[in-house]
């Protein structure tokens, strides 16, 4: 499970940072093995909550947090002030690392530049454990544009030479044909808001899995039901 810190990108009220920890949940699970799911504690982490120091990284690895998932870059031409703070913290610490781009095909960027644009801010983690993500979850139509999702990851795994995630909701799941992405084997990360966003639950993705996983080896198959969430 995932402690969800990162969501929504818009601004929100501080609060303490165990407050944060907890605010929101999502569920992840990689399958290195067919059939074999494996889950795990951490968080998603953005600017919003800060630089995670040294010492609320190791509260954390305390509490079971064991990966995190840093926001690092949006569009062309962002990235976020505090993640390499947090990154370096993280590792310190002995927390698995993930670093994300949030997409923004609505503003006219093409694929390639954003996978540029994230590649150029993230060449210090390739080789050191880290893996690549694309947040997917732009505005209006532009949500089913999953060929813009696929040549930003190809781009990205030739770059970094791994294969990264892809980060959505559920219902996007369904919206278009996923298929073309889950047949290169590009894992996913389903996200889910059990305490609190309009409309977003918690839930197994059942048929919603189905309209992704097209082959009963792609890394990113998701368990047959959801493991239990647990508070620090």
């Amino acid at each position: 499970m995932i402690f969800n810190r990162g969501k929504p990108r818009h601004a929100r009220p501080r609060r303490p940072w165990a407050t944060m920890l907890a605010t929101l949940l999502t569920t992840i699970a990689l399958v290195f093995v067919p059939g074999t799911a494996l889950a795990d504690s951490g968080m998603d982490v953005s600017k919003w909550q800060g630089c995670v120091g040294s010492s609320q990284a190791a509260t954390a690895k305390a509490s079971g947090v064991n990966f995190a998932f840093v926001k690092v870059t949006e569009g062309n031409g962002y990235t976020d002030s505090v993640a390499d703070c947090t990154m370096q913290s993280l590792k310190a610490n002995g927390i698995r690392r993930g670093v994300y781009h949030f997409a923004r095909p609505d503003l006219g960027n093409s694929p390639e530049a954003e996978a540029d644009w994230f590649i150029g801010q993230t060449r210090g983690y390739v080789n050191d454990g880290v893996i690549p993500v694309l947040d997917w979850e732009p505005s209006g139509s532009y949500v089913t544009w999953s060929w813009w999702a696929l040549r930003w990851l190809q781009r990205v795994e030739s770059a970094w030479g791994v294969k990264p995630l892809i980060y959505t909701s559920a219902s996007v799941i369904k919206m278009t044909d996923w298929t073309a992405v889950a047949n290169a084997n590009y894992g996913l990360w389903v996200a889910g808001y059990p305490r609190g966003y309009t409309g977003e639950t918690l839930r197994n993705p059942g048929s919603d899995r189905a309209a992704y996983i097209r082959s009963s080896d792609v890394a990113g198959k998701l368990p047959d039901c959801c493991c239990p969430m647990r508070h620090i």
